[in-house]
């Protein structure tokens, strides 16, 4: 998110394409701080098709940051989404 003041939340967004032949279900998406939200758009992503994770983080105070928001999906490997960046006093 680079550098941007900590009083401000920021937004991001990430797409998640279905590279397989079967649908991929997802079944929880959550993040590593409370400082950051995350929401999906669909929770069953055809192949051949994608969906948005929109995350936006509230800096608790002027810092460096890495935040993850963890993606499951039924039957397959944990996805992680890693946001970095610095709020600063501005």
């Amino acid at each position: 998110l680079g550098t941007f003041n900590w009083q401000i939340a920021q937004s991001t967004t990430f797409t998640i394409r279905n590279a397989s032949n079967e649908p991929m279900l997802i079944d929880t998406i959550f993040t590593s701080c409370e400082c950051t939200t995350a929401e999906i758009n669909k929770r069953s992503i055809e192949p051949a098709d994608s969906a948005i994770v929109s995350v936006t983080i509230k800096a608790e105070k002027p810092a460096q940051f890495m935040r993850e928001v963890y993606v499951g999906v039924r039957g397959k490997e944990q996805i992680v989404l890693s946001i970095e960046g610095e709020a600063v006093e501005k």
